[in-house]
């Protein structure tokens, strides 16, 4: 029998299979988009995307790049051959990389290769025991032409002394240089679902002067005098690009901020920016150090989401829900880039019940939002996001 359906309510909805990402429970990859699984149905859709009649799972691909999603099997054995089809346009937007049998293998990895961005909607189906057999899962990827934002990054030693030489450091990850290169391609792999792709110029470094506290910038107060967030953005800045600025602590428990053009008024800044904290916090100005708990590859995955989640701020991305910390607690938003909190709080706390979204124990997702629920003003993130990058006057 290849479907076990154990009834025990008067009406149950039956789901075979389903969509995830593949690797779930691990870092992001840009050869692994994440789903946007929320309902059924699709009867909100951004504005100007066609209609579909798609039930199942959104999620990005890029045009020319190949990914792989994953097909889980909830009450259906594993004997039970699968397939995925791509069904039939004349302007096909992707391809399946099963061969021609389309047989999906034993761990539910399905290649895909994205070939066009023509708004046409094609769906991805799963169908049982052939290419012709019965529909058991369908999914809709959503296809993007790239858009290139160029970022130039920013090594910042911050000193007491009024100028050279001070005792700041160069900030540090795992205790080594940072590897600007691993940030990345770790920020290209969340946002390519978006069609987004960085262009991470020369990383150049500088010393600061006059601050209150070596290797820590103050949150507060607004503004860009010297030891502020804001006066660290103020300088150095390359035009016709985000200027991304790598310190080693932020004061009051904040490890990172992202300001563009229309922002610039509510912290006073001169210049729009984002400023991420690698090494960790501090409380006040003159407090105690609160390091990252986080080591090793674990390390880099929360830097470069919290990258990843300022430059979403830079495209004019809110809070997921225009929630502030500790954020929501339903399991949804924690799975989304632009949840206010990195690391999450733990299970246990409010109702939470989950450690692990799909990241790894405490790691905030990296899911940037595609379908547009009427009840949630901050929905449709991708087409929003796009907006802004495709429109540099506005953008830098």
């Amino acid at each position: 029998m290849a479907v076990d359906v154990s009834i025990q309510n008067e009406f149950r909805i039956v789901v075979p299979v389903r969509f995830r990402r593949n690797g779930h429970g691990g870092g992001p990859s840009a050869d692994s988009p994440d789903m946007d699984d929320r309902g059924f149905r699709q009867p909100t859709r951004p504005a100007k995307w066609i209609s579909t009649d798609a039930r199942g799972p959104q999620f990005g691909m890029m045009v020319g790049k190949s990914v792989r999603v994953q097909v889980v099997r909830e009450d259906l054995d594993a004997g039970a051959p699968l397939f995925a089809v791509a069904t039939k346009k004349s302007n096909p937007q992707f391809r399946v990389d099963l061969g021609v049998t389309g047989q999906i293998p034993p761990d539910g990895v399905i290649p895909l290769t994205a070939l066009a961005d023509s708004g046409a909607v094609q769906k991805l189906e799963v169908r049982l025991g052939s290419k012709d057999g019965p529909i058991l899962a369908e999914a809709e990827p959503h296809i993007f032409s790239p858009l290139t934002v160029n970022v130039t990054p920013h090594v910042c030693r911050l000193h007491v002394a009024a100028s050279a030489p001070g005792a700041g450091h160069t900030p540090q990850i795992n205790g080594a240089p940072i590897d600007m290169a691993r940030i990345r391609d770790g920020v290209n792999g969340v946002w390519q679902p978006a069609g987004v792709r960085f262009n991470f110029g020369t990383t150049r470094e500088h010393d600061y002067f006059g601050y209150s506290r070596d290797n820590v910038a103050l949150r507060q107060p607004a503004g860009v005098a010297v030891g502020t967030r804001g006066h660290v953005v103020s300088q150095h800045q390359v035009p016709n690009t985000i200027n991304a600025y790598f310190v080693a602590h932020i004061t009051e428990g904040v490890l990172g901020t992202g300001v563009n053009r229309d922002t610039l008024g509510l912290l006073s800044w001169t210049k729009p920016g984002i400023i991420v904290a690698v090494e960790g916090s501090v409380v006040g100005a003159t407090g105690a150090l609160f390091s990252r708990p986080s080591s090793g590859d674990a390390l880099y995955q929360e830097i470069i989401n919290d990258v990843s989640h300022e430059l979403g701020h830079f495209l004019t991305l809110p809070h997921a829900a225009q929630v502030n910390s500790p954020g929501r607690a339903d399991t949804f938003t924690r799975k989304c880039l632009m949840h206010p909190n990195n690391l999450l709080p733990q299970a246990g706390s409010g109702n939470i019940r989950f450690d692990d979204i799909g990241y790894g124990t405490g790691h905030r997702g990296c899911l940037i939002t595609t379908k547009a629920h009427t009840n949630i003003p901050t929905d449709a993130e991708v087409p929003q996001a796009r907006l802004r990058a495709r429109d540099p006057s506005k953008l830098y």
